[in-house]
């Protein structure tokens, strides 16, 4: 997103208040932020900032993305994570990386909504945390399942 953000002069100001361990699925948390933090980046009008809020309760792990841009013109909520569905304007549709957000933040037994009022556009995920897999401790390490194994050899 490098050079999207480059390119566009945007600034990304970030929140994050964890107080302890939270266990989840970290590629799906990574995948839900990249798309939500490029989506507000390809709306968000040059020069303009980018807000990424991440909390915690202990019980629910909440991340918000938020930018000012033109609100999301679509008929229905529900069309925004809706895979190519087309905006009002005909001209181009909402693509896939919402509805990617979607799936995810229901693997995760998640949601996520968005608002748009006033020039402002603010996603919002919700992702319920097992609070007793917080004192969790690896016994172990298991890195060895996620090597890459392209550069072996054969004996």
């Amino acid at each position: 997103m490098r050079y999207l953000v480059k390119s566009r002069n945007i600034k990304i100001e970030t929140n994050y208040e964890i107080q302890n361990k939270i266990v989840t699925d970290p590629k799906k948390v990574y995948i839900i932020l990249k798309n939500l933090i490029a989506n507000a980046c390809m709306y968000a009008p040059e020069g303009e900032s980018v807000t990424v809020d991440v909390q915690s309760d202990g019980l629910v792990l909440k991340i918000s993305v938020e930018n000012r841009g033109d609100e999301i013109q679509v008929k229905y909520k529900p069309e925004v994570f809706t895979r190519f569905s087309q905006k009002i304007d005909s001209q181009h549709g909402l693509g896939i990386g919402l509805s990617i957000v979607r799936e995810l933040c229901q693997s995760l037994d998640g949601n996520v909504d968005y608002n748009a009022s006033n020039g402002v556009v603010l996603f919002e995920v919700n992702i319920p945390i097992d609070a007793s897999m917080q004192n969790f401790e690896a016994c172990g390490s298991d890195s060895f399942l996620f090597e890459s194994f392209d550069d072996a050899i054969e004996i």
